[in-house]
Protein backbone atom coordinates (compact mmCIF):
# COMPACT_ATOMS: atom_id res chain seq x y z
CA UNK A 1 0.00 0.00 0.00
CA UNK A 2 1.11 3.77 -0.77
CA UNK A 3 -0.30 6.75 0.67
CA UNK A 4 0.47 10.26 0.03
CA UNK A 5 -0.74 13.50 -0.16
CA UNK A 6 0.40 16.50 -2.10
CA UNK A 7 -0.86 20.58 -1.35
CA UNK A 8 -0.61 22.50 -4.55
CA UNK A 9 0.51 26.31 -4.18
CA UNK A 10 0.73 26.22 -0.81
CA UNK A 11 0.58 30.01 0.87
CA UNK A 12 0.23 31.79 3.87
CA UNK A 13 -2.48 34.28 3.57
CA UNK A 14 -2.37 37.60 5.81
CA UNK A 15 -5.63 37.65 7.50
CA UNK A 16 -4.76 40.41 10.42
CA UNK A 17 -1.91 41.95 11.93
CA UNK A 18 -1.97 42.89 15.74
CA UNK A 19 0.80 45.43 15.81
CA UNK A 20 4.10 44.97 17.98
CA UNK A 21 3.25 47.19 21.15
CA UNK A 22 -0.25 45.82 21.70
CA UNK A 23 -1.51 44.52 24.74
CA UNK A 24 -4.50 41.98 23.90
CA UNK A 25 -6.88 41.81 27.09
CA UNK A 26 -9.21 38.65 27.93
CA UNK A 27 -12.39 38.86 27.12
CA UNK A 28 -14.53 40.66 23.72
CA UNK A 29 -13.02 43.76 24.36
CA UNK A 30 -9.77 46.29 24.35
CA UNK A 31 -7.31 47.27 21.08
CA UNK A 32 -7.97 45.74 17.79
CA UNK A 33 -10.42 42.83 19.17
CA UNK A 34 -13.21 44.33 16.76
CA UNK A 35 -10.77 44.45 14.15
CA UNK A 36 -9.46 41.16 14.48
CA UNK A 37 -13.08 39.05 14.99
CA UNK A 38 -14.51 41.35 11.86
CA UNK A 39 -11.59 40.25 9.49
CA UNK A 40 -12.14 36.29 11.23
CA UNK A 41 -15.87 36.76 9.82
CA UNK A 42 -14.67 37.04 6.48
CA UNK A 43 -13.17 33.82 6.00
CA UNK A 44 -16.36 31.46 5.05
CA UNK A 45 -14.44 28.43 4.62
CA UNK A 46 -15.92 25.60 6.19
CA UNK A 47 -12.74 24.14 7.49
CA UNK A 48 -9.04 25.54 7.74
CA UNK A 49 -5.58 25.52 8.70
CA UNK A 50 -4.13 28.78 10.37
CA UNK A 51 -1.02 30.53 12.21
CA UNK A 52 0.23 32.90 14.03
CA UNK A 53 3.56 33.98 13.23
CA UNK A 54 5.75 36.84 12.72
CA UNK A 55 5.50 36.21 8.11
CA UNK A 56 5.10 33.53 6.29
CA UNK A 57 8.70 32.27 6.71
CA UNK A 58 8.50 32.72 10.24
CA UNK A 59 5.30 30.82 11.45
CA UNK A 60 5.03 30.21 15.38
CA UNK A 61 1.86 28.54 15.91
CA UNK A 62 -0.37 26.45 13.53
CA UNK A 63 -3.81 24.77 14.82
CA UNK A 64 -6.92 24.12 12.89
CA UNK A 65 -10.51 25.22 13.11
CA UNK A 66 -12.50 21.88 12.09
CA UNK A 67 -15.51 22.55 14.91
CA UNK A 68 -18.94 23.78 14.00
CA UNK A 69 -19.04 27.24 15.66
CA UNK A 70 -21.70 28.41 13.09
CA UNK A 71 -24.76 26.57 15.53
CA UNK A 72 -23.87 29.22 17.75
CA UNK A 73 -23.78 32.54 17.57
CA UNK A 74 -20.32 33.35 15.41
CA UNK A 75 -20.59 34.04 11.79
CA UNK A 76 -18.30 31.64 10.39
CA UNK A 77 -16.09 28.30 12.19
CA UNK A 78 -13.46 30.65 11.59
CA UNK A 79 -14.56 33.43 13.59
CA UNK A 80 -15.80 31.11 16.68
CA UNK A 81 -11.80 29.69 17.05
CA UNK A 82 -10.14 33.08 16.81
CA UNK A 83 -12.89 34.47 19.25
CA UNK A 84 -11.68 31.31 21.59
CA UNK A 85 -8.44 32.69 22.09
CA UNK A 86 -9.66 35.93 23.17
CA UNK A 87 -12.52 34.77 25.47
CA UNK A 88 -12.26 31.29 26.51
CA UNK A 89 -9.26 30.91 28.54
CA UNK A 90 -10.86 27.37 30.11
CA UNK A 91 -8.34 25.27 27.84
CA UNK A 92 -4.78 24.92 28.04
CA UNK A 93 -4.57 25.81 24.31
CA UNK A 94 -5.97 29.25 23.79
CA UNK A 95 -4.17 30.47 27.08
CA UNK A 96 -1.50 29.34 26.64
CA UNK A 97 -1.12 31.14 22.63
CA UNK A 98 -2.83 34.18 24.01
CA UNK A 99 -0.20 34.47 26.23
CA UNK A 100 2.61 33.88 23.87
CA UNK A 101 0.94 36.32 21.61
CA UNK A 102 1.14 39.09 24.04
CA UNK A 103 4.90 37.99 25.06
CA UNK A 104 5.89 38.32 21.16
CA UNK A 105 3.87 41.61 20.63
CA UNK A 106 6.48 43.50 23.31
CA UNK A 107 9.00 43.12 20.39
CA UNK A 108 7.11 42.48 16.61
CA UNK A 109 3.88 42.77 15.16
CA UNK A 110 2.55 39.29 15.11
CA UNK A 111 -0.15 38.45 12.24
CA UNK A 112 -2.84 35.86 11.58
CA UNK A 113 -2.32 33.81 8.47
CA UNK A 114 -4.79 31.07 7.24
CA UNK A 115 -3.72 28.49 4.71
CA UNK A 116 -4.41 28.43 1.09
CA UNK A 117 -3.78 25.82 -1.56
CA UNK A 118 -4.93 25.31 -4.98
CA UNK A 119 -6.09 21.78 -4.63
CA UNK A 120 -5.01 18.68 -2.62
CA UNK A 121 -4.39 15.07 -3.84
CA UNK A 122 -4.81 12.25 -1.64
CA UNK A 123 -3.51 9.25 -3.25
CA UNK A 124 -4.02 10.58 -6.53
CA UNK A 125 -7.51 11.68 -6.14
CA UNK A 126 -7.91 15.83 -6.44
CA UNK A 127 -10.09 16.97 -3.75
CA UNK A 128 -11.04 20.55 -2.98
CA UNK A 129 -9.16 23.64 -2.64
CA UNK A 130 -9.02 25.63 0.26
CA UNK A 131 -11.93 25.68 2.47
CA UNK A 132 -12.24 21.42 2.41
CA UNK A 133 -15.50 19.77 3.69
CA UNK A 134 -13.90 17.17 5.70
CA UNK A 135 -12.48 18.09 8.94
CA UNK A 136 -10.54 14.76 9.36
CA UNK A 137 -8.70 16.18 6.39
CA UNK A 138 -8.05 19.82 7.53
CA UNK A 139 -6.51 17.87 11.09
CA UNK A 140 -4.39 15.90 8.25
CA UNK A 141 -3.17 18.48 7.10
CA UNK A 142 -2.34 20.73 10.38
CA UNK A 143 -0.54 17.64 12.02
CA UNK A 144 1.60 17.43 8.44
CA UNK A 145 2.04 21.20 8.64
CA UNK A 146 3.29 21.52 12.22
CA UNK A 147 5.72 18.31 11.73
CA UNK A 148 7.00 20.19 8.22
CA UNK A 149 7.45 23.42 10.51
CA UNK A 150 8.66 21.84 13.51
CA UNK A 151 12.05 20.05 11.67
CA UNK A 152 12.59 23.43 10.24
CA UNK A 153 12.78 24.97 14.14
CA UNK A 154 8.92 26.72 13.79
CA UNK A 155 5.93 26.38 15.41
CA UNK A 156 7.38 26.24 18.56
CA UNK A 157 4.26 27.22 20.37
CA UNK A 158 2.71 23.71 19.55
CA UNK A 159 2.99 21.06 21.99
CA UNK A 160 3.77 18.30 19.59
Amino acid sequence: MNLSIELIDVKWQKIFTIPQGTVLQKGRKGPFYKELIDASCRINDRFGVYAWGKDEKNIYYCGSFSKDYTSGKFKSNFHGRIAQYMGNHDGDTNKMVFDYINIALKSEDVNLFLLQYVSANLNGSILLATGCQDAGLIKLIERLLIYTNKTKGQVQWNRS
